[in-house]
């Protein structure tokens, strides 16, 4: 589920509600056991954005000094630069009293975005470092407030995803491509985003620069052969699987990882034009597995910034989530 205030979008478990708080936006977990504090404010008086974080990072390793009772030692303490943003770290653990507090600071033209993790209950760090971890990679910020302060935040707000039930059953979900590149030998890379449910769902789409153009029979036209992975990170990858089933009306399965290679044909038009005109796709999946062998559409709307996953034929389903989820 998604927590926010009018600068800071973030993901995380089911069950957090908001709870009441004199200065900043704060949300807890359902068992109590966790929370996080988003807030952001703007100081002429600390210096350069890179000064005004080590400021920030002082006052809050000074805070905790004063918290009588504990004693937290600082895990991990860093600053640098991310994009036009100046960025800290400042990670704090009390062992004995099982508290953690690991707080995150975008700075940028001496406005300051700071989200504080504070996990209550911390007996296992290594579990806790994995849940902050995903709470900082699911991080957005609205793009309001980049436009507001001058800035060129490169992550466009993520939006919902379009999901279309034709006749005959067939479904196709429209996502949202939040960023892509063009490699030096023609490989272009895309960064696919988007919410269902409240959930960001994505992975990253690979393009190899190499395709072989073959004559269509008895046309002029050509088609593109070439090949293409999927990979996902834990959360947004895992949600989509588990979104896509909900879609496809299929049983929840397990998921490892999502990492697959695809055989791609374009359909008359060349992907390589992908970013200058919409590409139409076609997936071949485990090709030389009959057993799990899969189709699918994906067609590459960079001008819109949509990606098109769309069915090839639902029969097709079962063997799409297998090779999704990493069973294959």
């Amino acid at each position: 589920m998604l927590i926010e205030n009018k600068n800071l979008l973030v993901t995380v478990p089911d069950g957090w509600i908001k709870k009441e708080s004199p200065s900043d936006d704060y949300f807890e977990s359902s068992d109590e056991t966790k929370g996080i504090y988003l807030n952001s404010y703007h100081r002429n008086d600390w210096g350069d954005d890179l000064q005004i974080v080590k400021e920030v990072i002082s006052i809050e390793k000074n805070k905790l000094k004063e918290k009588d009772g504990y004693r937290f030692k600082i895990m991990c303490e860093e600053n640098g630069t991310i994009g036009e943003y100046k960025y800290g770290l400042l990670d704090q653990y009390d062992k004995k009293r099982k508290y953690r507090i690991a707080t995150y600071l975008l700075v940028i033209n001496k406005n300051i975005l700071r989200l504080a993790f504070h996990d209550y209950l911390c007996d296992d760090y290594k579990s806790s470092e994995k849940e902050y971890q995903n709470v900082i990679k699911s991080l957005y910020i609205n793009p309001d407030y980049s436009w507001k302060y001058g800035c060129n935040w490169n992550s466009p707000a993520i939006k919902k995803a379009q999901i279309i039930k034709e006749e005959g059953e067939f479904v196709d979900v429209d996502l949202f491509i939040k960023e892509y590149e063009l490699g030096n030998n023609e490989e272009i890379n895309l960064l696919v985003e988007s919410l269902i449910e409240d959930k960001v769902v994505g992975f990253k789409l690979f393009f190899d620069g190499n395709w072989e153009k073959k004559p269509i029979e008895n046309s002029n036209d050509f088609y593109y052969w070439g090949s293409a992975k999927i990979v996902g990170n834990e959360i947004a990858a895992e949600n989509f699987v588990s979104q896509l089933e909900k879609i496809y009306d299929l049983k929840k399965g397990s998921f490892t990882a999502m990492e697959l290679n695809a055989v791609v044909v374009g359909l008359v038009n060349d992907p390589r034009r992908m970013i200058q005109e919409l590409s139409s796709m076609k997936f071949f999946i485990n090709s030389d597995n009959e057993a799990l062998y899969a189709e699918v559409y994906i067609n590459v709307d960079l001008g819109n910034r949509v990606l098109e996953f769309h069915e090839k034929d639902p029969e097709y389903r079962k063997n799409i989530m297998k090779a999704l989820s990493g069973q294959t």
